[in-house]
């Protein structure tokens, strides 16, 4: 990989914050007293081409094709929207994906992506879709009516959340084939995310 590859790579998985030069040398192992102006070269041209910005402060974050900055958010894997429990090995994810930060209304750190594998919450949310969802806090129950990412007894599901009363609830399908299961102390039951958006190819 050539330095100008290396610098490009280096900010394009590192973009929750913009990076000054020594931050960009010091993170792709570079040696300050030989590749520090040729470093600020390569960043000067990135940014004459429109793939780097230099803000204010002096500091560089990788813009995406259109223009537009890009956040990484965290990938969590695949959850089942049918009616078989799916894995995911590590509830924490593995993985970051670059998001347009124009969509982004939350902090970066609340937000998880899922993919749904299923048709059960179709044509809302198609099979293989990649969804945002933000981060239930602590304590925090979804409300009537949201579309969610829990983990259901030992797999992980996307339902919609519907109240009965202040002992039981169900998870609700699109799909009319699919029934409502019902949830209460007997399950175990965790909110993971509240549906926000469907990521498509044009948004990341």
């Amino acid at each position: 990989m050539t330095l100008k590859e290396e610098i490009l790579t280096f900010l394009r998985s590192n973009t929750q914050h913009s990076m000054g030069l020594t931050e960009i040398v010091n993170g792709i192992h570079a040696d300050p007293q030989k590749l520090k102006s040729a470093i600020l070269y390569h960043l000067r041209r990135f940014v004459d081409a429109g793939k780097v910005r230099r803000k204010e402060d002096g500091t560089y974050i990788f813009i995406d094709e259109d223009g537009s900055e890009t956040i990484n958010i965290l990938y969590v894997g695949d959850a089942r929207a049918g009616s078989d429990d799916s894995f995911i090995d590590d509830e924490y994810g593995l993985t970051t994906i670059p998001v347009k930060s124009s969509l982004i209304k939350h902090d970066p750190k609340e937000l998880i992506l899922v993919s749904v594998k299923g048709d059960s919450m179709e044509p809302e949310l198609p099979d293989r879709s990649l969804l945002l969802f933000k981060r239930y806090k602590q304590n925090e129950t979804p409300e009537d009516g949201d579309i969610i990412f829990c983990r259901y007894d030992n797999g992980f599901k996307i339902k919609k959340f519907q109240k009965l009363n202040d002992s039981y609830f169900v998870l609700v399908s699109n799909n009319k084939k699919y029934a409502p299961i019902l949830v209460d102390e007997h399950v175990d039951f965790a909110p993971k995310g509240k549906f926000i958006a469907i990521i498509n190819k044009t948004t990341l």
